[in-house]
């Protein structure tokens, strides 16, 4: 697909920030980065695919789905982002804003710097300190949604719990609603983190939620914020039984 002419303007808003900071010595970004400048000032071809997989490689070699405040494993990330063919969905999340608070660059010069309308989706982000991850309003707002229908569909699923759930195609339509509800919600925050999925992790959030999502809160997270994050799933769950037992006893069978 064809980069349009805001994918441009925001790469090239990102290149600027990196040519603006100071780095430590990294070949491979004095590699790739002759290739990206090329690609998005001059418009010649190149593989962005194949610089964003290398980029990935190093960064999983040499460290973890977490952000990290390393300057090189900082910029690797910034690298993979100008490599986006659609740098403008990058915009819309924030991601890159991220990278410069954990680089060190203050909210305000952010802010000022920003090409466009970014300027005012970025004044509506979470504010907080450097270690703050900052929040897409929209995909928070997403993540709320989700949630509040899991909360119905766990009260529905109660409500029109039959005798026998074993023998029930609607017990079954609730379960595959449920599990669908479940990986929007990782998908959602996964790209208001920047955090990379990866198939198996996916596969397993589907098919064993118990176990996906707390390995991805964990890995998300980092062990402090992790640990709160589960217990927070935790509660989600129990809360979810609850309802679901209200439903059945209020419109259905008890289980």
């Amino acid at each position: 697909m064809a980069a349009t002419n805001a994918d441009q303007e925001y790469a090239r808003y990102m290149l600027r920030w990196i040519d603006a900071l100071d780095w430590p010595e990294f070949p491979l970004a004095e590699a790739e980065l002759p290739a990206l400048r090329s690609y998005w000032l001059q418009g010649d071809v190149a593989d962005l695919d194949a610089i964003a997989t290398r980029l990935w490689s190093w960064v999983d070699a040499h460290g973890d789905p977490r952000l990290s405040d390393d300057h090189r494993m900082l910029l690797a990330r910034m690298l993979i982002c100008v490599a986006a063919p659609e740098s403008r969905e990058l915009e819309r999340r924030g991601f890159f804003e991220q990278l410069l608070r954990r680089r060190g660059v203050s909210r305000d010069r952010i802010v000022a710097s920003g090409p466009g309308e970014h300027r005012t989706a970025w004044a509506e982000a979470k504010s907080g300190g450097a270690d703050d991850v900052p929040m897409t309003p929209r995909l928070q707002r997403m993540k709320q949604q989700v949630l509040l229908a899991f909360a119905a569909l766990s009260f529905v699923s109660g409500a029109t719990s039959p005798p026998d759930p074993t023998a029930s195609s609607l017990e079954i339509l609730w379960i595959v609603l449920m599990a669908w509800l479940i990986y929007l919600w990782y998908r959602l925050d996964s790209e208001q983190r920047g955090f990379q999925r990866s198939p198996g992790l996916s596969a397993v959030v589907v098919l064993i939620a118990a176990v996906g999502i707390p390995w991805y809160l964990w890995q998300s997270r980092g062990p402090r914020e992790g640990r709160l994050a589960i217990l927070q799933a935790l509660g989600v769950f129990l809360g979810a039984l609850m309802l679901s037992a209200l439903g059945a006893s209020m419109f259905g069978t008890p289980r």
